[in-house]
């Protein structure tokens, strides 16, 4: 493999760490690669030992800080019952 330089069957734990660490500032790019090393080295070598002790980061729920105001809220029930006359008739 190129970041590591080694051959596929050289790589070690380590390896797969060192190149995760690359893409800690951003938990979606470390998710997106996880996911492919996990897939590869699973399914294609056979050696799932490599990454099953790496773990997916957890998603992050952005929450809003205030309440919506009267009108998003008159908005929001009256769309709803049109919704439900459209949906059960």
């Amino acid at each position: 493999m190129r970041w590591v330089g080694k051959p596929v069957d050289a790589v070690t734990v380590g390896d797969v760490r060192s190149f995760l660490g690359l893409c800690v500032d951003r938990p979606y790019r470390y998710r997106n690669h996880l996911a492919g090393l996990k897939v590869f080295f699973r399914d294609s070598l056979g050696k799932p030992w490599l990454v099953e002790s790496f773990r997916f980061p957890r998603k992050i729920v952005k929450v809003r800080n205030s309440l919506p105001d009267k009108v998003m809220l008159k908005r929001f029930f009256g769309g709803a019952d049109k919704f439900k006359v459209m949906l059960f008739s």
